[in-house]
């Protein structure tokens, strides 16, 4: 026999010894692929569960948002509007109180009024307050 035959056959008895092994890892690496697969696929489902609730929690936030920024814009607006009537009563007071001192000649003080403010301030500290915090929590 030559050289060449004899290898062949050399290798051969090594490839007879480890053919179990070769076709137990074989096995093994196609269990591997396949459980990995589904794997995948179980995670992928998952994960876009997440994202969905992620995506339910974001805009259930930007709803609230806005119905702060929508209550903020109405306070600023009655906030206006009570100024106006504050100070068109101020007005009249004055107008009132000036012609009480021509006629009687008198020093009758007429009741001052309340502005309101310190009220107002507060319910914009609030509502900014509020919005303070759901940009720290959702950015």
């Amino acid at each position: 026999m030559s050289a060449l035959v004899l290898q062949n056959n050399a290798l051969w008895h090594i490839f007879e010894d480890f053919t179990v092994s070769i076709l137990l890892s074989a096995c093994f690496l196609i269990y591997a692929i396949r459980n990995n697969n589904e794997l995948n696929k179980k995670l992928t489902r998952e994960i876009t569960k997440i994202n969905s609730h992620d995506t339910s929690y974001a805009s259930e936030a930007q709803k609230i948002f806005s119905m702060v920024n929508n209550i903020t814009t109405k306070v600023v607006q009655r906030s206006d509007f009570d100024q106006q009537s504050v100070s068109n009563e101020s007005e009249a007071n004055s107008t009132n109180e000036s012609e009480t001192n021509l006629r009687d000649s008198s020093s009758n003080s007429s009741p001052s009024s309340s502005s309101g403010s310190s009220n107002l301030s507060g319910i914009l500290d609030i509502t900014s307050d509020i919005k303070i915090c759901f940009k720290q929590h959702f950015d």
